[in-house]
């Protein structure tokens, strides 16, 4: 059985934070994002690092 890594939430949020930069810069609008964001982590991913 192989084990899980774990990364802290600090990691997690910084790592997500540039990817939500990224996304921005690639042109697309604040509600663009905020969609991918919570599609893809959830609602409150997407409420506590998008703003639309």
């Amino acid at each position: 059985m192989s084990k899980k890594k774990v990364i802290s939430e600090e990691v997690f949020a910084a790592m997500l934070d540039q990817a939500i930069e990224d996304l921005k810069q690639s042109g697309l609008d604040a509600g663009e994002v905020f969609s991918i964001v919570e599609e893809n982590f959830g609602i409150s991913y997407a409420k506590r690092f998008c703003s639309q």
